[in-house]
C-alpha cells in the first residue's frame, strides 16, 4: 500500500507500477489512467509467489512539469 498523487497533463504521460520477480523480466502490476490522489493497494500475490524474491518498481515516463508523489509504502506478507 502506498499514498499517491498523480496529474496527467497528456495522453503520453504514464504512470506505471511494476514487480520483478527474482532475476525475471519486469510485469506490469497497474498503470493509471487518469488523476487520483489518495491511498492505493495492490494486491502481489499473482505475481510473486512466498518467500520468492521481488522488487517494485515505480515508473513515471512524461515531458512536462505535472508530477506523480509516492509515499509511506508498505510492503505486507499474507496475515
Amino acid at each position: 500500500s502506498y499514498d499517491t498523487s498523480w496529474a496527467r497533463y497528456s495522453g503520453d504521460d504514464q504512470a506505471l507500477v511494476k514487480v520483478r520477480v527474482g532475476s525475471g523480466s519486469w510485469q506490469l502490476v497497474y498503470e493509471y489512467d487518469g488523476d487520483y490522489d489518495g491511498p492505493m493497494v495492490h494486491d502481489l500475490s499473482g505475481f510473486v509467489a512466498p518467500g520468492e524474491s521481488f522488487r517494485v518498481r515505480f515508473k513515471y515516463v512524461g515531458t512536462n512539469d505535472y508530477w506523480w508523489s509516492i509515499d509511506n509504502v508498505q510492503i505486507l506478507g499474507a496475515p
